[in-house]
């Protein structure tokens, strides 16, 4: 069964994990499936951050990489039109950079991480050969499908790791509302 893909607004100024996704991604499922998870982790206690809870009128880029260097893992949902992304290469080079732990979810056969993935000219080429250094632990691996394949196995997993990466005490009480499944 899928989670919910309620949004819901910011728990903590400056939460354990942050998100970075193309809308376009799962043939334009790309937000939806973000807030799956982020539902699925806020479930769990575990406050999240991603460009939608950004109020009216502010700056979601500036929110964003203000946010990025505090927290403690990435969760970046890769696909074909993720790397097609201004805003999304900008920010998984910057959360690489700052050595913040990338978890790559797969809702769609990601394109091949080979020369010129991340653009064509040489400062793009080096900043995706870069970045591809970083990216580890796939949820699903790429030989296990794609995520929504699995969902609850998937989510396990996907808890599992960020539970590695998220300091105890970021971690709240899970919630209990039965509705929320």
């Amino acid at each position: 069964m899928e989670p919910r893909s309620t949004p819901f607004a910011l728990q903590t100024s400056f939460p354990a994990v942050i998100f970075s996704y193309c809308t376009k991604t799962d043939g334009g499922r790309g937000e939806q499936r973000m807030w799956q998870i982020a539902n699925f982790l806020k479930k769990h206690g575990i406050a999240s951050f991603n460009g939608k809870q950004v109020e009216a009128g502010e700056d979601w880029m500036q929110k964003w990489l203000g946010k990025m260097p505090e927290a403690d893992v990435c969760l970046a949902l890769i696909s074909g039109p993720y790397f097609e992304s201004g805003p999304c290469k900008e920010e998984i080079y910057k959360t690489a950079r700052e050595g913040i732990p990338i978890l790559p979810i797969i809702f769609e056969t990601p394109p091949p991480l080979k020369k010129g993935f991340f653009g064509a000219s040489d400062d793009e080429r080096e900043k995706g050969n870069y970045v591809k250094g970083e990216l580890h632990n796939w949820l699903p691996t790429p030989d296990e499908g794609l995520f929504q394949d699995k969902w609850e196995a998937n989510l396990a997993k996907l808890l599992e790791l960020v539970k590695k990466h998220v300091s105890a005490d970021s971690i709240g009480p899970p919630e209990h509302d039965v509705a929320a499944d």
